[in-house]
């Protein structure tokens, strides 16, 4: 009777050890178990911000782009095809006179030129800007701009009629008058991009080369 006692006491006492808490094997479990959760829930999140970033910085990129092209489509379709206007350039570099509207609705003679230089940051090159209103050029001076940054790869070329055929010529002499078109290629953040415009717009008895 003594020894069923004990037995029942013993049995009680491990009980109550057995529901006081966790062991600590399985402490260490639950702790392990945690932190592999929060580690692939961080990454997770961080692939997810990595995707927010690129995404955002693939909209800029693309809504740079889309701002410089337009900008030079509209400078070269108001250019000046006056015969005391200068229009001459290389592959990477372009001057012409633009006929643009200021603030108070009167238009303005612009002395713009394209240039490409190299970038101080990387290996790759940027399309400046120069812009000079003609009139008041020793006042206002040059405007010189970043057009567009990440540019790999430049040509400019010129569209000239020979005996009714295309030649696109990589330099254009000022006294050649003006060319039939423009086609500026380049490659910016390794995707090629063409720019064409047509020189349609002429003065009385000036015609193009």
């Amino acid at each position: 009777m003594e020894s069923i006692c004990i037995f029942n006491i013993t049995r009680l006492l491990s009980r109550e050890n057995d529901s006081s808490g966790f062991t600590l094997m399985e402490l260490l479990i639950s702790i392990t178990v945690v932190m592999i959760v929060m580690a692939v829930v961080a990454g997770t999140f961080r692939l997810c911000f990595k995707a927010v970033e690129k995404g955002e910085e693939f909209i800029d990129e693309q809504r740079s782009l889309i701002m410089a092209v337009n900008y030079i489509y509209s400078q070269l379709e108001a250019a000046s095809l006056d015969e005391h206007a200068p229009f001459y350039g290389t592959t990477d570099k372009l001057r012409f006179f633009s006929k643009q509207m200021d603030p108070m609705e009167e238009e303005v003679l612009q002395d713009i030129e394209f240039r490409l230089v190299d970038s101080p940051d990387d290996s790759s090159k940027k399309i400046m800007i120069s812009v000079q209103n003609v009139v008041f050029a020793s006042e206002t001076g040059l405007n010189d701009q970043v057009l567009l940054s990440g540019i790999t790869a430049f040509e400019i070329s010129y569209l000239r009629i020979v005996k009714q055929k295309q030649v696109w010529e990589d330099k254009w002499e000022e006294e050649s008058g003006f060319p039939r078109a423009v086609r500026i290629l380049f490659t910016y953040h390794h995707k090629p991009v063409a720019v064409f415009v047509r020189m349609m717009r002429q003065t009385k008895g000036l015609k193009n080369a």
